[in-house]
């Protein structure tokens, strides 16, 4: 079929591939009685001997020459082609189509004495993944004689560069254009705009926002003023603000198409309550018929509202389904623990996400909290669209605002300023259940009370006992692994193991730790905060920081001049020496890597090539500079922590004997398990890579059976979907990784989650404090002060990053420690005093600010600014002054 009517289609008749994202839109809203001006789509068949004459042309041949080869000039050949299409005619065959639409329009008096807007419709237009909103043509004021022309540049315009390149980076085929053109009544509108279902500005599902102007709202699409704003409350239908725009033009119809108005009514507000009232309905109905966020272009023409356009909002933070609330039921804010605790901007895998369901199980039986395991109503912790969240609601209703401020902050601080503005009332969990939690973590109590008093008078022969129930842990892991479990039950009885070792033995430990050294900064509370952070530098049994000491140990061994083929080298012309050292680093820390807590990431047995460059670069520095080593700087620290005691200790002593000899006391259990703070997450990773192996496996299984393409499809796949497809031989695994594929993909126009996120969509966000010029205000991490060039990177290996420059990142995890060895300072967008930067950029005495929002935007590489990790404040600088001897 050539052409589909609206009103009068059936929307099952309609094909997305023949009428396009923008006709399909109205055909289903004209369908589902929505207030659709009438018209039809001319559709991708209509045009099909335009595209097969346009082929056929120079101008095509050269388009193509140009797209492969990705030629400079690309625009230029847009623009002839686009030129050809724009003077196509209309065979016979079409005339008679287009006649035949026209005279089927249910309109009052003769479709020739009317008025149209003629838009492009693309089928992979205004699609949730992509919306090239404005890309395509749209003409307004098309009469009937000038149909012909208006319908030829529509159609040429999917030609054009923009387009082009939009496709390209979408992953479109570009050589093979399609469109269809809607072809409706002209609207001569007195107000019109566009319209939002939620506000895209803070995410909040519940509030719909609305710009207007006089007139046509092409203004108001093409950005060509500054409209007015309204903010409604789409529960209560109340009118949360508006704001006056200087609509400096409009544009009206008038009877030879349309004519330009300059400040026309300028100081007035063009809708009065009703208008926005009439509005929020309408966005609330569409909203209900599409079943997801929209944005719409509406009218109001003799005070009837009509809708012009409806498609789906394509760039917002969707709330997994498990963790959202209807409107006006009350709401739950979550924390990320992705992002703020493990520096993980980007979802985890299908897989990941599938085995880390099983872990808050886990932690809920140990703690007797069955109610509150994933998957079951208010669970303490989530996992959705690839992220781990924690319900703040049920922390604030366990512990209050306070206490939770004061856990959660030295996570993220950031976070933590924000919730403390938010009404407590608002988001607080009030189930009496909760009262019960007190009693059950009660239970757990005696098992641990020991290993914290044993701890706290003997923290060296706890440090054993640790040691042992690791060993221990290590041995029945391997044990349960070689057993050949089902998966599901491999994968419980792994991360309840998990589970077992780390709150039983390690948060002990850990906790004692951490009660110690915040008494021991209290002896000593009239000391500036960088002497007190000094306490805890380079504390022994730090994992991470083992790793890159024993890395550094491992670059000593290469030779001056760094092999350029690693492998090849390693093979043949390596030192014994440097073998052995190489082989004894992968098999202890083999299975780690960046974003390692999602099972699908490489890990460094995978490819060690990501250790080679960073051992060449250690090589260099030794070299260079031996001071400013790994080893040289940890020795350094470890001097300042000692000094720093030492020099504490004595002065308490002179004013109170007994205190100093609580000081000292507390200082031997920092000293002695204060560096096993990450020992847990070490163990997590350490099972996971057990986990790893088995599915690796299994896949390499499915590949040879010819039910999967490739070993690493497994980890599109959940851990349910994978047994059942070992069980059961005819199910379509291939099929299964397609679809999990395609809903990922749906998260790619997030391009940030945030750390905080309430259950209708709202992200809280602090405002800008004041600051100098040039200057911004974020979270002092690690003290210090330090004046370098800036280098942003979204991943750890985006660009080399040079010894001296500051690090600025969103977060980062273990896989980006080795880049702090030529870091001069670190700039975080989020994360607080427990996140992974914070911990490695003490460890090594860097300056370091957190909470800066849009940091990775705010500086081109190379600018010079100095960040203070005593005030948070970074500021832009002409140049670095010369010290002077």
């Amino acid at each position: 079929m050539d052409f589909y009517l609206f009103p009068g289609t059936i929307l099952k008749s309609a094909e997305l591939s023949q009428v396009g994202g923008k006709g399909y839109s109205l055909i289903a809203g004209s369908a589902s009685g929505l207030p659709v001006p009438p018209g039809f789509v001319l559709t991708v068949s209509f045009f099909s001997s335009w595209l097969e004459e346009l082929k056929k042309s120079e101008e095509w041949k050269q388009f193509l020459q140009s797209a492969n080869a990705n030629n400079g000039d690309l625009d230029k050949k847009c623009a002839k082609l686009k030129k050809l299409a724009s003077k196509l005619t209309l065979s016979a065959e079409q005339k008679e189509t287009l006649e035949k639409a026209l005279s089927q329009i249910p309109f009052e008096g003769s479709y020739k004495g009317k008025q149209y807007a003629v838009r492009s419709s693309s089928p992979e237009e205004d699609l949730e993944g992509s919306s090239f909103a404005g890309g395509y043509e749209t003409i307004l004021g098309v009469t009937y004689k000038s149909m012909e022309n208006a319908i030829a540049r529509a159609f040429a315009s999917c030609l054009d560069l923009r387009i082009v390149v939009y496709k390209r980076q979408h992953g479109f085929d570009i050589t093979d254009p399609k469109i269809a053109v809607v072809v409706q009544e002209q609207i001569a509108s007195e107000v019109s705009g566009v319209g939002f279902s939620m506000n895209p500005v803070n995410n909040n599902l519940d509030e719909a926002v609305f710009n207007a102007n006089w007139g046509l709202g092409e203004t108001v699409v093409a950005g060509l003023v500054t409209p007015d704003f309204y903010r409604v409350n789409k529960v209560s239908m109340s009118i949360l603000e508006k704001t006056l725009g200087s609509k400096e033009t409009s544009i009206w119809l008038n009877d030879n198409g349309t004519e330009t108005k300059e400040n026309h009514r300028s100081d007035e507000f063009t809708l009065d309550n009703r208008h926005v009232g009439k509005l929020a309905l309408l966005v609330k109905q569409v909203e209900r018929i599409y079943k997801k966020p929209i944005d719409i272009e509406w009218a109001f023409a003799n005070e009837k509202l009509y809708l012009l356009q409806a498609r789906p909002i394509t760039t917002f933070t969707p709330v997994p389904p498990d963790m959202m609330t209807g409107p006006g039921e009350r709401k739950r804010l979550y924390l990320d623990l992705t992002i703020a605790a493990q520096g993980m901007p980007k979802p985890m895998s299908t897989m990941g996400s599938s085995i880390l369901t099983y872990v808050p199980s886990a932690v809920g039986n140990i703690l007797h909290l069955g109610r509150f395991k994933a998957g079951s109503k208010g669970a303490i912790v989530s996992l959705g669209h690839g992220r781990i969240y924690v319900n703040v609601s049920i922390l604030l209703g366990l512990a209050g605002k306070k206490k939770f401020i004061e856990l959660f902050s030295n996570m993220d601080p950031l976070a933590g300023k924000i919730v403390n503005e938010l009404d407590e009332d608002t988001y607080k969990d009030h189930n009496p259940l909760l009262g019960f939690v007190p009693v059950r973590l009660a239970t757990v109590a005696p098992l641990v009370a020991p290993r914290i008093m044993r701890a706290r008078l003997q923290p060296q022969k706890a440090l054993m006992d640790l040691k042992v129930a690791l060993e221990r842990f290590e041995f029945d892991a391997q044990k349960l692994a070689d057993s050949n479990k089902p998966l599901p039950e491999f994968t419980k009885r792994l991360l309840k193991m998990v589970a077992d070792v780390v709150f039983m033995h390690c948060v002990p430990l850990v906790v004692t730790s951490r009660v110690a050294l915040s008494r021991m900064k209290e002896l000593a509370k009239n000391e500036p905060k960088e002497v007190l952070d000094q306490l805890e530098l380079a504390l022994p049994g730090n994992v991470t920081t083992e790793m890159s000491l024993d890395l550094y140990k491992v670059s000593q061994l290469l030779p001056e001049s760094a092999p350029a083929d690693f492998n090849s080298w390693l093979a043949s012309d390596a030192s014994p020496e440097f073998k052995r050292a190489w082989w004894t680093f992968l098999e202890k820390y083999g299975f780690r890597g960046p974003a390692e807590v999602d099972i699908a990431s490489p890990r460094y047995y995978d490819d060690p090539q990501m250790l080679v460059d960073l051992m060449k670069s250690m090589r260099k520095q030794s070299i260079d500079n031996p001071e400013q080593s790994q080893v040289s700087r940890f020795a350094e620290n470890e001097r300042k922590r000692r000094d720093t005691f030492k020099r504490l200790s004595e002065e308490i002593g002179r004013k109170n004997w007994f205190a100093k000899q609580e000081f000292k006391s507390l200082y031997k259990i920092v000293e002695s398990i204060g560096g096993i703070r990450e020992t847990h997450k070490y163990y997590l990773i350490y099972a996971l890579h057990l986990l790893r192996l088995r599915l690796r496996r299994e896949g390499e299984e499915l590949v040879d059976t010819g039910r999967l393409n490739a070993v690493d499809d497994i980890f599109d796949l959940t851990i349910a979907e994978l047994d059942r497809g070992i069980k059961d031989k005819t199910v379509d695994l291939k099929s299964l990784v397609q679809a999990n594929r395609k809903e990922r993909k749906k998260l790619d126009s997030v391009t940030e989650f945030p750390v905080l996120i309430d259950s209708r969509g709202f992200i809280p966000r602090l405002p800008a404090p004041p600051v100098g010029a040039g200057e911004v205000a974020g979270i002092p991490i690690s003290a210090g002060v330090v004046r370098g060039k800036v280098k942003t990177l979204r991943t750890p290996d985006e660009k080399p990053f040079e010894k001296g420059e500051i690090l600025v990142a969103r977060a980062t995890d273990p896989g980006w420690t080795p880049l702090f060895v030529n870091a001069a300072g670190v700039i975080l967008e989020v994360g607080g005093v427990l996140q992974h930067g914070a911990l490695v950029a003490r460890e090594y005495g860097l300056p370091c600010v957190a909470g800066i929002p849009k940091a990775c935007e705010a500086w081109e590489d190379g600018t010079l600014v100095e960040v203070d990790g005593s005030t948070g404040i970074v500021r832009r600088i002409e140049s670095i002054p010369v010290k002077v001897q």
